[in-house]
């Protein structure tokens, strides 16, 4: 088995300035070392998913959220599933290709 790269500790956050310096944004990003001894958590704004990557990320959208779910965003079918158990609906984290906005 591969060595464990979950973070563990020393975490620390960057400046705007440090983050300009370091990185171009969308080019070094994207060159950043998948093995590299340091990694990074990036909060980002996911403005919009656009329609033509819905189909591409249907089984693993981007970012999912808290959200509490409404029973008219159910189909007819899990209407139906979940019958008079109506404490099921409440909040959720919910995979969606919605508009993302950090907090």
């Amino acid at each position: 088995m591969g060595e464990n790269k979950l973070p563990t500790g020393g975490f620390k956050w960057l400046i705007e300035e440090d983050i300009n310096a370091k990185f171009n944004p969308v080019e070094n990003i994207l060159s950043l070392d998948d093995e590299a001894e340091i990694g990074y958590y990036f909060e980002v704004d996911i403005a919009e998913v656009p329609k033509h990557l819905h189909d591409f990320l249907a089984d693993y959208p981007l970012a999912p959220t808290v959200e509490t779910i409404h029973p008219e965003w159910l189909s007819t079918y899990q209407q139906e599933l979940i019958g008079d158990a109506k404490g099921i609906i409440g909040r959720k984290l919910v995979p969606n290709v919605q508009k993302k906005n950090a907090m």
